[in-house]
Formats: structure tokens, C-alpha cells, sequence
């Protein structure tokens, strides 16, 4: 990560590679946001009204069955280069109302460990939670701690986790966005 400030002194990070190289995402809300991966983004995604959501990655992206965009949203998909886009994203700073974006689940090099990804857009009070399919708390990752804005990488180790759907909840002041991934 290379951090560059806008004029108004506000670090903006430059990811200098996509973290993957698949995304997958479930049926799930998506929140504002630049999804990249280095080659393929497979989603089922809901793109709901006053949102934006851009697709980017190196050599596919595949709309299955069951996504969909809401009137009013505004989505993208672009086949480039993860390192190409990232800096090319940075030359112009975007204002955005959104606490927290970027956040999902990917798969590490280790298989039984899965990286939790967000950022922060400005400085504020996080909570991140593991549930299982009935909602419990199976986990908590981080309890209401104030973090600086920019990206944050938390490690999940789910090879004691019993086969199943989990969700990552993040709440970053009284916001919540959730993100689904599954133990096989």
C-alpha cells in the first residue's frame, strides 16, 4: 500500500496490485465501491438504487444469475489491469459519504485462513463480528475500537470452523455492512 494525500491533506491509499485474483460474491447487498481482481470477478451481487459499483479485472467478469441492478444505481464493469487502475483511480479524488468501502472476504495462500478487507474513509469506532448461518456471534475480530482511516487486513483462521455460511459483520459508528463467505 502507497499513501498519497489530496489538498485537503486526506490520505488516500494506491493499492499497487489487486489483493486476488478471483472475487466471488455471493447473493448479497453490495455497498460503493471498486471491486478488483487480477483476473476474474464471478458475482450474483444486488447493486442497490443511489449506489456505485465498479467491476474491474484482467481478463473476465461474469454476471450470474441472480445479479442485479436497482433503478438508480450506477454500475461499471471494465477489463484492465489491476496496477494500471489503481493508479489511474487515485489521479482524481473522490468525495464519498461512505464510512467504510472495500470490504470483503478473500481466500490467503494458506487455505484454512481467509483475509478480511476494509477501508475506512475517515477515522472511527469499528466492530467486526463473525456469525454463523442463525445470526450468532461466533467471533469478535475487533470490539468497538477506534481505528484511523485507510485500508485494514484482519487474518480469520476458519479451520476450526464447522462446515457452513458465516458472515463478517463490519460497524463502523452506526454503520453495517455484512459479507458472506462459507467453510467447506
Amino acid at each position: 500500500m502507497y499513501d498519497k494525500f489530496d489538498g485537503n491533506c486526506a490520505c488516500k491509499g494506491v493499492k499497487p496490485a489487486c489483493l486476488g485474483n478471483t472475487i466471488i460474491t455471493g447473493q448479497v447487498t453490495l455497498v460503493s465501491s471498486t471491486h478488483q481482481a487480477k483476473k476474474v470477478i464471478l458475482s450474483r451481487g444486488n447493486v442497490p438504487a443511489a449506489q456505485n459499483i465498479a467491476f474491474t479485472a484482467g481478463n473476465s467478469i461474469v454476471l450470474l444469475p441472480g445479479f442485479e441492478t436497482q433503478s438508480g444505481a450506477a454500475f461499471s464493469a471494465r477489463i484492465q489491469a489491476c496496477l494500471q487502475t489503481a493508479f489511474a483511480q487515485n489521479q482524481t479524488v473522490v468525495k464519498s459519504d461512505s464510512t467504510a468501502t472495500e470490504f470483503g472476504t478473500e481466500e490467503t495462500e494458506q487455505t484454512k485462513i481467509k483475509r478480511i478487507i476494509f477501508r475506512l474513509n475517515k477515522p472511527g469506532h469499528v466492530t467486526l463480528l463473525l456469525k454463523n448461518r442463525q445470526s450468532e456471534i461466533v467471533a469478535t475480530i475487533i470490539d468497538d475500537y477506534y481505528q484511523n482511516l485507510g485500508t485494514q487486513v484482519k487474518y480469520l483462521p476458519v479451520a476450526r470452523l464447522p462446515q457452513g455460511k458465516y458472515t463478517v459483520e463490519l460497524t463502523v459508528n452506526d454503520t453495517k455492512i455484512t459479507q458472506q463467505f462459507a467453510v467447506e
